[in-house]
């Protein structure tokens, strides 16, 4: 479109930033530094949303 209407316009960008919302909400990296027997390692939890189950399967 070369010249699109305001109210497209404001659809691509409420288009825009409900990706970007869902993209940073849903992929969150937890890091935490641990210690066990004198010992220290960096503990990592990914947890995916986009794999949440909603109960949809059960």
């Amino acid at each position: 479109m070369a010249n699109p209407s305001d109210e497209i316009k404001q659809e691509i960008r409420d288009a825009a930033l409900s990706y970007t919302m869902d993209l940073y909400s849903k992929k969150t990296v937890w890091f935490m530094i641990g210690e066990y027997a004198r010992e220290y390692y960096i503990v990592m939890f990914y947890d995916n949303e986009y794999n949440h189950a909603d109960g949809e399967d059960l």
